[in-house]
């Protein structure tokens, strides 16, 4: 199992046929976890850790996911496909941008969690 990471508030997860990238953010925005699981591994991982908002784009897969992550205590968002930017967009992105100025959920999925 993967090192336990404290302070996570928010989870954004990139879902895969078999392996899903998870980044972590803490309270004020800022990566603090970037991790690949299995989809075996990531149930048991999001039910050992606290509960936070999790974000992910909608597919025919996220619907499922959102519910078992959401009998773990977790808030789901599910995120239309066009406000999702891919992480290496938003890599060169300043502080300032609308994007990136709310800390946690507007680094995930812009204006469309708001």
């Amino acid at each position: 199992m993967k090192k336990r990471i404290e302070g996570v508030t928010v989870y954004g997860i990139d879902i895969g046929k078999n392996t899903f990238h998870v980044v972590g953010l803490d309270s004020s925005g800022k990566p603090v976890l970037h991790s690949k699981f299995r989809r075996d591994r990531l149930l048991v991982h999001f039910a050992n850790t606290p509960a936070a908002l999790i974000g992910m784009e909608s597919c025919p897969g996220s619907q499922w996911l959102a519910r078992k992550l959401q009998t773990s205590g977790h808030t789901v968002k599910i995120i239309p496909a066009q406000f999702v930017k891919p992480y290496g967009a938003l890599a060169g992105i300043g502080a300032d941008h609308p994007i990136t100025s709310k800390p946690g959920t507007a680094a995930l999925c812009g204006n469309a969690c708001s």
